[in-house]
């Protein structure tokens, strides 16, 4: 799945196949592993995945209904009672189009701050660890290549292959630079681990 979120084209095709072989063992195996009623049609549907991300060459991020279905729960929120729910929901649209401007579903910027939980993003290769945010928009931080970070893991891939990495507490590869927000790709966890931090990026970046 993190191969196949990943916006970076280049990086996605690389190891799209790959992808769909971990996929294939997951599914044939997966009542080994979790009982005969977990192969549900949720299961086998996994296997498709591979082919919508192969036929519109582009993330799953960008073809999900996640971000409709997630808003269903502000609509269900407006039906009161089960008279005429199609009139009332309507109404209530209504109502808040002519009160505010119209938002859209997506777009939804994530929150970058100098404390610990919200200080780690990634840059198109880099990791960075915000140490100061300027009213500007700039950040001061510390910068470490993916280049120059460790594999968390090896089995079944090398972590670094969907951006998993793990980063020595002292950091003494870290250039500290001065980075514009909008250079942010996406939000990672950073979890304390061992002798230094395990890196983890949010699947769903900036949306």
């Amino acid at each position: 799945m993190s191969i196949l979120l990943d916006s970076d084209h280049e990086q996605r095709e690389a190891y799209l196949e790959y992808s769909r072989d971990v996929i294939k063992y997951f599914v044939e195996n997966s009542a080994e592993f979790y009982g005969n009623t977990f192969c549900v049609y949720n299961i086998h549907s996994l296997l498709h995945l591979y082919e919508d991300v192969e036929n519109f060459k582009c993330s799953l991020n960008e073809i999900s209904a996640f971000p409709f279905e997630n808003h269903l729960q502000s609509i269900k929120r407006m039906v009161r009672n089960g008279q005429n729910p199609i009139a009332l929901v309507t109404k209530r649209i209504v109502e808040k189009e002519q009160a505010k401007p119209r938002q859209t579903l997506s777009h939804r910027r994530f929150y970058v701050s100098a404390k610990t939980r919200d200080s780690c993003v990634f840059l198109e290769d880099k990791i960075e660890f915000v140490r100061e945010k300027r009213a500007d928009g700039k950040l001061v931080a510390d910068v470490i290549t993916l280049g120059d970070a460790s594999d968390l893991f090896e089995k079944p891939c090398k972590s670094k292959i969907i951006n998993i990495a793990y980063v020595d507490r002292r950091m003494d590869q870290a250039h500290r630079q001065l980075v514009d927000k909008r250079e942010v790709v996406k939000k990672a966890v950073c979890i304390p681990h061992s002798d230094g931090f395990a890196i983890f990026p949010l699947l769903h970046g900036i949306n």
